[in-house]
């Protein structure tokens, strides 16, 4: 099967438009600037993409915890701000993954996983098997 081409994602932060309107200081003046996020293309590069798709799956573990975005951060080591940037997808969330797996890690009873698992069974019956 020959290589597909990825399909785009269009940008969640300007909705495809290219930019982005903000206000700023001084006099708080509305200023449109090209999306950080894409680039001003509109579209989601692979890599990006591919980062939104992970902060989605992030944001939807920590809700589905009933984690603030302050606790999961503090939970990850990392700050509220980097937290939220790696959820949004602006930057790569592989630590919030790291996180997530050493806490499921921490939280499994590894004892009395591994004595399930070798638990020896009684023998069948003579002639049952």
């Amino acid at each position: 099967m020959a290589n597909q081409p990825r399909p785009r994602i269009v940008c969640p932060r300007c909705k495809g438009e290219k930019t982005i309107s903000g206000m700023v200081c001084p006099g708080f003046r509305l200023v449109t600037s090209e999306c950080p996020q894409c680039a001003g293309s509109g579209v989601l590069p692979p890599h990006r993409a591919d980062w939104w798709k992970g902060g989605n799956a992030c944001r939807a573990y920590r809700k589905a915890e009933g984690l603030t975005l302050r606790k999961a951060a503090e939970l990850a080591g990392l700050t509220a701000a980097e937290y939220s940037r790696q959820e949004q997808g602006m930057t790569n969330p592989e630590p919030i993954f790291k996180a997530i797996v050493q806490r499921t890690a921490d939280a499994i009873d590894w004892e009395k996983l591994l004595a399930e698992a070798t638990r020896r069974t009684p023998e069948s019956p003579a002639g049952q098997g």
